[in-house]
């Protein structure tokens, strides 16, 4: 439902921050409570980047304690979605710096469940990266979601799928959120094209996907692009990372501990031998601002 109409006074405060490109902006719900009932054309308002303040997304954060905050993440086009791992290092920023937490080691709750984040911190209490554990990855086909299309192969949900440009396989992975990967080579693939038809491909993907497309160049680098569910091709995307590293171990492709390089930048995985995923790489904070009321309850033009 739309934010309840707010007097001209009103203010909403935001942070916008970016980790590799991948850039969302933030509010804080102690402050705002309202924002998290924000109706998707605000939020698709609030996201544009010629009308808006421009974003791959918004995250809201409130504070549970000293050591837990509560995630809640809307692409640009409105819809919500469980978790991102680029957005969640940069909560991890933004929950330190505005004070939300009291310690650099915490836990946040998303809709995908909870999550561990860790802050190296220089001697100045500066953060010098941001560790993340994104927990196991799910495989199992019914709990991605993926459709019986999908057959579980070397312990992995797999695919051949017609696409505009080709027939590749594609092997699907949640981490929270739903992947379907694709190992080619870079060059060949249209990725604005493909990736905008497979999300969408309800028999494929009940509930619509990320879509990888990654190219190795030796068992501990790959080099990716992304497709995210409700937002189109993005900079980089945390939890599109760590589930090609899985995809890739599991093919025979990749070693568990690899680096993985976007079009932002590079992000560090690890695939531990307890099951959960680590993934290590730095946000930024950008700009901070204010929006009126009217900016907030007015639709887009």
């Amino acid at each position: 439902m739309p934010i309840p109409p707010a007097t001209a006074s009103d203010k909403f405060s935001f942070t916008k921050m970016h980790a590799l490109g991948n850039d969302y902006i933030f509010f804080n719900t102690a402050e705002h409570p309202t924002i998290e009932s924000l109706s998707p054309s605000i939020a698709k308002h609030l996201c544009d980047r010629n009308r808006g303040i421009g974003a791959d997304g918004i995250i809201c954060v409130a504070p549970v304690s000293c050591n837990r905050v509560r995630m809640r993440m809307f692409n640009a086009d409105g819809s919500e979605a469980e978790m991102c791992g680029n957005g969640l290092r940069q909560l991890a920023r933004f929950a330190w710096e505005e004070k939300l937490v009291e310690t650099a080691e915490f836990f946040v709750d998303t809709k995908a469940g909870e999550r561990h984040v860790f802050l190296e911190l220089d001697r100045d209490g500066l953060i010098r990266s941001i560790r993340a554990n994104m927990g196991a990855p799910i495989l199992a086909p019914s709990q991605i979601p993926v459709t019986n299309k999908f057959q579980t192969q070397n312990g992995i949900a797999s695919c051949s799928v017609q696409t505009p440009t080709g027939t590749f396989p594609f092997h699907a992975v949640s981490m929270g959120n739903p992947h379907a990967i694709c190992f080619t080579t870079l060059d060949c693939i249209n990725v604005a094209a493909t990736g905008s038809h497979l999300e969408l491909r309800s028999d494929l993907f009940p509930a619509r996907a990320n879509i990888e497309f990654a190219e190795i160049v030796h068992s501990k680098l790959v080099k990716m692009r992304v497709w995210e569910r409700g937002s189109g091709e993005t900079q980089a995307c945390g939890t599109g990372a760590c589930a090609v590293v899985v995809a890739g171990v599991l093919t025979g492709r990749l070693e568990k501990t690899c680096n993985v390089i976007l079009l932002g930048g590079e992000l560090s995985v690890e695939w531990h031998s307890d099951g959960n995923v680590f993934l290590t790489g730095n946000a930024q904070t950008v700009f901070k601002g204010v929006i009126n009321s009217a900016f907030m309850s007015s639709e887009q033009n």
